[in-house]
């Protein structure tokens, strides 16, 4: 279930390719920008042409994955590159013969990809952005231009100096003196020398943790580039006039064009959160097995004896392995489309919110729960947790995401198929849940102010909350239901048991966490509330004979683990890493 249609060959390929030299922990101190681009060669040496895992999606999110799992700073730069820079080109280049030069060196990643939106006074108002791109009707050229400081592109992964550079960059295209809304650009940023391409200018931004120090913002001043560098997959180009056509009339459509392959790298980058969460989860849980805590009488019990650890845990369990059922589903969903698109957009934005901050959440309690160990890198879920925080605002802000779910949601409020709301004196088990979150998301819809029109911003402010809300409760829904569909799925009856405790503890911490909206719209009774803790306690009691089997069910060899806690004597494991007597 975990991996879906892959086959155990396809991920053992993968697996093979981040055990390379290239992808072991460094303690050595070298440059990690330079190793992360070092890392993007060998994968694209071992897995082909960058063009061709493009367009496989479902291999590259698992191979993205094992990435997280491996080398968790690669993974912005290996998004950045196959899904953004060399998917945006096969998508919207229309297989044009000028862009042929660009994709053969991205496609063995001598220049390495780069995808530039967002701008310094425009990070999160992408339709407003600045960079010019003026059609020159003599010669059917651009020329890109900076027109002022806000209109710097802002944390472009540029910085490193020793890799060529081609990138998309997002640009307002001008022609004829009209503005025609925004557009992607494919263009060469660094020559193969590693020296900025004429006319562009590379300034290093300020050392962060994650992802590694290759941020840069970039300007430009009247960069040439030639006409087939405007990419719009067939929907606009120039007349033999030279007058400028597109059948997408409206801009801000065109821009969601320009940035459609965020679709594809939002789904992947949830399915890695999902990875990183699953990891640290494995490395907690065979910590927390075997180490030692005060008891009564003076004795010592396993650490996770105790329920206080079992219920941080193993609800973590339960929230990770639902969120990786439904990046399971979103995988398929971005390989084999629906003909609803906006469906599918929604479906992606929704679990792309949800799963990172999952992973986040569940990271965070790992490494509390391991204490000081959890501290040490080597230990890896540090490297985890800084990703993650990375990832809550990478290929589209959670809190902007789920706005803009929220207010599509009410315009289509369907809760999805045969939910009916249950009294409240209805048996509570996951199922009983799940009809009770359709409610919630029914009287949501409500909750949301309408306006015929949104014209000032105190009635744009009031749909937030409740927007953002809606989208929340649309993704835990469909997450509990993914492991509900698991438990029917299940053929054996020890597998059937552990999915369903997980299902329970999923929907009993969606219960918990939302009790009190429960309570005031009548749909839950002081009894069932007061219940939630009881049984959280029992099911937790009942799922500790199938941890074992739920990690296995991961499938993470433990050489791609590679902490020392996570060994199956963790201080004998440290003996052998500080060469101890």
């Amino acid at each position: 279930m975990l991996r879906g249609a892959d086959s155990d060959a396809l991920h053992k390929e993968l697996q093979d390719v981040v055990r390379s030299e290239a992808f072991r922990q460094d303690a050595c101190g070298t440059d990690r920008t330079a190793r992360v681009y070092g890392q993007l060669r060998v994968a694209c040496a071992a897995l082909g042409p960058a063009r061709e895992l493009a367009l496989y999606p479902r291999k590259l999110s698992a191979f993205l994955e094992w990435t997280a799992v491996a080398a968790p700073d690669a993974v912005p730069v290996f998004l950045l590159h196959y899904q953004l820079a060399v998917g945006t080109v096969l998508a919207l280049g229309e297989g044009c013969a000028g862009l042929e030069a660009h994709l053969a060196e991205l496609d063995d990643a001598s220049a390495a990809g780069a995808f530039l939106v967002t701008e310094l006074g425009h990070g999160g108002s992408a339709h407003d952005l600045e960079t010019r791109a003026v059609h020159d009707a003599a010669t059917g050229d651009f020329v890109v231009d900076t027109p002022a400081t806000r209109a710097v592109k802002f944390v472009a992964n540029l910085a490193h100096a020793d890799t060529a550079r081609t990138g998309v960059v997002a640009a307002r295209l001008i022609a004829g003196g009209e503005d025609h809304g925004v557009f992607p650009f494919v263009m060469r940023l660094r020559e193969r020398d590693g020296r900025p391409a004429r006319g562009v200018t590379i300034t290093p931004l300020p050392e962060k943790p994650f992802p590694p120090a290759d941020c840069a913002a970039v300007s430009f001043d009247q960069v040439r580039i030639p006409g087939h560098s405007l990419l719009t997959g067939g929907t606009a180009g120039f007349r033999a006039d030279g007058s400028f056509r597109s059948s997408i009339t409206a801009p801000r459509e065109r821009f969601r064009h320009t940035i459609g392959q965020l679709y594809h790298s939002r789904t992947s980058l949830a399915a890695a959160a999902m990875a990183m969460a699953r990891a640290a989860l494995a490395i907690t849980l065979r910590y927390a097995a075997q180490r030692q805590v005060p008891g009564p009488g003076g004795g010592t019990v396993p650490m996770l004896a105790y329920r206080t650890v079992q219920r941080d845990l193993f609800t973590g369990l339960a929230r990770v392995f639902a969120g990786s059922l439904l990046a399971e589903r979103a995988k398929d969903t971005v390989a084999v489309p629906s003909l609803d698109r906006e469906a599918d957009e929604l479906f992606v934005m929704v679990i792309k919110a949800l799963l990172t901050e999952t992973a986040l959440q569940t990271v965070q309690v790992c490494r509390a729960r391991c204490g000081a160990q959890g501290l040490f890198t080597v230990n890896r879920i540090t490297e985890f947790l800084t990703a993650c925080q990375g990832f809550v605002t990478s290929e589209g802000d959670n809190q902007v995401l789920r706005i803009t779910a929220g207010r599509r949601l009410c315009a289509d409020p369907r809760p999805g198929p045969g939910e009916v709301c249950p009294g409240p004196g209805g048996p509570d088990g996951p199922a009983f849940w799940s009809a009770l979150m359709a409610e919630r998301e029914r009287r949501l819809v409500r909750s949301v102010p309408h306006h015929d029109t949104v014209d000032g911003f105190d009635a744009w402010n009031a749909q937030v909350l409740p927007a953002a809300a809606l989208a929340d409760a649309r993704a835990q829904r469909l997450a509990l239901d993914a492991l509900v569909e698991g438990v029917e799925r299940c053929t054996d009856p020890s597998d059937a048991e552990a999915l369903t405790l997980l299902a329970e503890l999923c929907a009993l911490d969606h219960g918990d966490r939302h009790s009190g909206w429960y309570l005031r719209e009548g749909l839950l009774t002081p009894a069932q509330a007061g219940r939630i803790e009881e049984r959280t306690v029992e099911a937790c009691d009942r799922l500790v004979p199938h941890v074992p089997a739920l990690l296995d069910a991961f499938g993470i060899p433990d050489d791609l683990l590679a902490a020392p806690i996570a060994a199956a004597d963790y201080t004998q494991a440290w003996r052998d890493v500080l060469h101890l007597m």
